[in-house]
């Protein structure tokens, strides 16, 4: 597994990586993850790549976006 630290690290390692499934976070430093989504939805090597958003964003509005954006699914975290 790889991860990265903000969006533009993201990017780098997708287009380096081209991994069978990408799990985002919607709020990310220097670059949020529904931008990241956009671009690997418009890239040929990772247009059908399985993206699934795990957020602290839990409104309604946040996950019909990124649903409606082309994400696979949007899980939503709780803090307790």
């Amino acid at each position: 597994m790889n991860t990265a630290a903000s969006g533009s690290e993201a990017i780098e390692v997708i287009e380096r990586l081209q991994p069978d499934l990408i799990v985002l976070d919607v709020m990310l430093p220097d670059l949020d993850g529904l931008s990241i989504l956009k671009k690997v939805r418009t890239v040929p090597d990772t247009k059908k790549t399985p993206v699934i958003f795990v957020s602290a964003k839990t409104s309604e509005i946040d996950k019909v976006k990124g649903l409606d954006m082309g994400a696979d699914d949007y899980l939503s975290l709780i803090h307790i």
